[in-house]
């Protein structure tokens, strides 16, 4: 497993023009991490490089609309609208997670359940308790197999917990009763 220091040095390798080399980056990603064995991390460090780069350039791009946003509307307005944007998304789940509740017949307070392998065999498994009276969810992720790391598809890859769930969400709707 990468320690906190060896994360924020591939991002410096990975975001710093200057530091961002076809050298440093192959040797990191191929190192000795730790205790564990060498992690290669990558199918084609290449276009993930290519990838990351791209990442970091829309990020940037959002910044730069956004501070643009600002300086016409303000930033109490731009503040106010992505607060709405928010709500409205939240307002969105919720209702979609009450219809998900009367299409399956389930209690007022109920679970489904999903189980699905990663390409490795890895088990996600999922317990999605639903309130249909206000639309909240808890997602449990018992039984899940631990954490992988080198080039298989595995939920630690992706960057943040949202995407966790909504990938979950998806799995739970296609599913039959």
């Amino acid at each position: 497993m990468c320690t906190i220091a060896q994360e924020q040095e591939v991002s410096e390798i990975l975001l710093t023009p200057a530091k961002r080399d076809e050298i440093s980056a192959p040797n990191l990603v191929g190192s000795q991490l730790g205790n564990t064995a060498p992690i290669s991390g990558t199918r084609n460090l290449k276009d993930n490089i290519s990838d990351l780069q791209a990442q970091v350039a829309a990020n940037n791009k959002g910044i730069q609309l956004v501070s643009d946003l600002i300086t016409e509307f303000s930033l109490p307005v731009v503040q106010a609208y992505m607060a709405y944007v928010q709500q409205n998304a939240e307002n969105a789940v919720r209702s979609m997670l009450k219809k998900i509740s009367l299409k399956r017949e389930l209690q007022p307070v109920d679970t489904l359940h999903a189980v699905d392998r990663m390409d490795d065999g890895a088990v996600i498994q999922l317990a999605l308790t639903i309130n249909r009276n206000d639309g909240s969810a808890v997602f449990d992720f018992t039984g899940t197999s631990p954490e992988s790391y080198g080039t298989r598809v595995a939920m630690r890859e992706w960057p943040c917990e949202r995407e966790r769930l909504t990938l979950a969400l998806a799995q739970l709707m296609q599913q039959p009763r």
